[in-house]
């Protein structure tokens, strides 16, 4: 079995799953933080519905690919399910978790895609939490950015909101 989703190029929810809270322990560990953030297209079936599938795969492409270039090669950055990116961020605290993540909100929003010579506008909706605690549950957490996510998607979209 494989470890890169084939739609993304990122790595697959299995991965995701496995060396997540392995990596999420290893900072607790070593005393330092570590933050989540999920991250969602907003209005993907709209660009279903208008373009197609193979159109809507190359928007979750070219996101994956935005979000891949705004991290570190130790950030974990993973498929997470239909147009669904996981991250775990080694030794950010909230305050770096944060700007990163409004980075790789605006880097998405201001990077055209571009689909059989039309632009499609798209945006990211994000959940963080950050930091996790040291006696937090990986999967607890990971239902908070999840909690998070849905805030900022029903709140409007391309929001950023963090898990309380």
């Amino acid at each position: 079995m494989g470890t890169t989703d084939m739609a993304t190029g990122l790595l697959n929810r299995r991965v995701f799953d496995k060396l997540g809270p392995e990596l999420a322990a290893a900072m607790s560990w070593a005393g330092q933080p570590c933050s989540m953030a999920l991250i969602d297209i907003d209005a993907f079936d709209q660009v279903l519905a208008a373009y197609g599938h193979r159109a809507g795969e190359e928007a979750l492409r070219h996101v994956a690919g935005v979000v891949q270039s705004s991290v570190r090669q130790t950030d974990m950055v993973a498929s997470f399910g239909g147009q669904a990116i996981a991250l775990v961020l080694p030794a950010y605290d909230a305050e770096r978790a944060f700007g990163l993540a409004e980075r790789i909100q605006n880097a998405v929003a201001q990077s055209p895609f571009q689909y059989e010579g039309t632009e499609i506008k798209l945006t990211i909706s994000v959940g963080l939490r950050t930091p996790l605690s040291d006696k937090e549950s990986f999967w607890i957490a990971l239902d908070q950015a999840g909690d998070a996510l849905n805030r900022a998607k029903s709140t409007g979209r391309n929001r950023l909101e963090v898990a309380v």
